[in-house]
């Protein structure tokens, strides 16, 4: 069996079939078994000094590339990246160049011209080719580590240049696998006729591997649309899932986007969703958020005291920023008005927090100082238990047959009624609170907060800290910046329209 290799690859693999030796005519002659041997000793030693021969080499640039790049730290990290490919690689190819130089020997015998030495050096060929591909994965990771280098000094301006970073590097090694794959086929003949023959309906198969992978390539091109539009950012803070789940944007590639949720789980989101779908950037603009605290309560509660106590609460914990807050009274039914409380945090993790906290402190005030500024419904259950409601039927509930005071009178003295009984059951409540419900009060019990109290809490909350102040500064700054050129581009055209109608 002959095997040829391509002339690009300089493989002189063609065999030369060896002259029939004559059987031996004296015992000065050597045997062809022992003259084999010989051979098979020069061929392993041939691959061997060219093994040492490239791990001398790739010792030698290893050290020479070190010292030179020794100052740099970026390049001093891609030196490491390439380090091991590189061996392996000079190393193979020193095999490799051995195996040639002994196949083509003058004194080559009929053994050293056979199919055993072909397909070994096919072998060596098809791992050189597989330690270049090595070699060019590893490099790929230049821009990665690029951009984290530069994270580590500008922490918000390289959240950009990071996810720019993983799609060119997802892309490169990708070609670098093609490439490599490719490369190894086109080693073998019958590969290279299938190519020609290929190359020549090239037209009729991109269209329908085209048509067949068109949501794969779509997702490809999303992928690049997102990196380079700076629709979303690693750090991002979005809401893509159908359960309006909000998460940050932990990395994007080629074909998807990881969204990281607040309970750790991790969202595959494809990269087509934020190209095709409309969806939220909590963290476009500015990371500080706004979020609502509900309350049913009675008609009759007293919204000035409502507000004095939700400025106390909020005074007195660092969740909130001090921006803005509110009470409004939102809705009213028959039974109870909805309170709506409105409060600001530095972002989403803190504000959870907030409202969680101003629930739980308006709940227990409520519950322990103001217990009848609860629902109509849940009082008139209260009244019925201990017998509040009778003052109902006191004649001081019967409307006049002409002014309708009674009706009203009724009412009023009913408000202040609950109004004193409410005070009565506040100073009534006075008791020895323990060193637990003292700790609570004051807002220093464990497992009150999931974004801040503990370590933990702390690193969890980063991931609704957006891609950083900077990154929000730069992004304001392009909005600024093409506003002024659209109002530059609108007055340019009233000018020239005004011209032209002079």
């Amino acid at each position: 069996m002959t095997y040829h290799f391509p002339g690009w690859l300089h493989l002189s693999a063609r065999l030369q079939s060896a002259t029939p030796t004559d059987a031996p005519q004296s015992g000065d002659q050597a045997s062809p078994v022992v003259e084999g041997a010989v051979d098979t000793a020069a061929l392993a030693a041939s691959i061997l000094v060219g093994v040492g021969t490239g791990f001398v080499l790739a010792a030698i640039a290893s050290m020479l590339v070190g010292r030179v790049l020794r100052a740099s730290t970026l390049l001093g990290t891609i030196a490491q990246r390439i380090r091991a490919p590189l061996y392996v690689t000079l190393m193979v190819w020193g095999a490799w160049a051995g195996l040639q130089f002994a196949m083509l020997s003058q004194d080559a015998t009929s053994w050293l011209n056979g199919p055993v030495p072909a397909v070994a050096a096919h072998l060596v060929l098809v791992l050189a080719i597989t330690a270049l591909t090595w070699v060019g994965w590893s490099a790929a990771w230049v821009f990665e580590d690029a951009a984290r280098a530069r994270s580590a000094a500008d922490k918000g301006r390289a959240r950009r240049f990071e996810t720019q970073a993983q799609v060119m590097r997802r892309l490169l090694q990708l070609v670098a696998v093609l490439v490599g794959v490719v490369s190894i086929l086109y080693t073998f003949e019958a590969t290279r006729a299938a190519m020609a023959t290929v190359l020549a309906s090239a037209g009729v198969i991109s269209v329908v591997a085209g048509l067949a992978a068109q949501q794969t390539l779509g997702n490809v091109f999303a992928g690049i649309q997102l990196a380079f539009t700076d629709a979303i950012r690693v750090g991002d803070v979005v809401v893509a899932d159908k359960d309006r789940d909000s998460g940050a944007v932990e990395e994007i590639t080629l074909s998807y986007v990881v969204v990281r949720m607040g309970d750790d789980r991790r969202l595959m989101v494809p990269s087509r969703h934020f190209t095709l779908n409309t969806f939220e950037n909590w963290t476009r603009r500015s990371a500080k958020q706004l979020g609502t605290v509900e309350l049913h309560l009675d008609w009759a509660a007293p919204m000035d005291l409502i507000r004095a106590k939700v400025e106390q609460i909020l005074s007195s914990t660092d969740l909130w920023d001090g921006r803005t807050w509110a009470v409004q009274m939102s809705a009213a039914d028959v039974d109870s008005i909805t309170v709506r409380i409105q409060v600001s945090a530095e972002n989403s993790g803190k504000l959870w927090d907030l409202r969680c906290h101003l629930r739980e402190a308006l709940v227990d005030w409520i519950v322990r100082e103001e217990p009848w500024i609860r629902s109509s419904g849940a009082a008139r259950e209260e009244e019925e238990e201990t017998g509040a409601h009778e003052d109902a039927l006191s004649p001081a509930v019967t409307c006049s047959p002409t002014t309708g005071r009674g009706r009203g009178e009724g009412q009023q003295g009913r408000r202040q009624k609950r109004l004193d009984r409410g005070s009565d059951e506040a100073e009534a409540s006075t008791q020895v609170l323990s060193a637990t419900s003292i700790a609570r009060a004051v807002g220093g019990g464990k497992g009150e907060r999931l974004y801040s109290g503990s370590a933990e809490a702390e690193e969890r909350s980063h991931i609704w800290e957006g891609p950083g102040e900077d990154v929000l500064a730069e992004r304001e700054e392009m909005t600024r910046r093409r506003d002024t050129r659209g109002r530059d581009d609108e007055d340019r055209g009233v000018e020239a329209a005004a011209t032209k109608a002079r």
